[in-house]
């Protein structure tokens, strides 16, 4: 199985969700992939873009 680092915390992880923002690719793990609020807006606009992204695709794997 293929180890992806968390572009935004720097993690190792199984799991993580690719989302693209200006033709960049961005990994994201879980823990990331929740960041909501203040902790979002700290974050760059490409990265804010692939958080949300991120979780949608988190959201929406749940309904298994």
């Amino acid at each position: 199985m293929a180890k992806y680092k968390c572009d935004i915390c720097g993690a190792e992880t199984d799991n993580a969700f690719i989302s693209s923002g200006k033709w960049k690719s961005y990994s994201v793990c879980d823990k990331c992939a929740q960041i909501k609020g203040e902790e979002l807006l700290k974050l760059d606009k490409d990265k804010q873009f692939a958080v949300i992204v991120a979780r949608v695709l988190a959201d929406d794997g749940d309904d298994d």
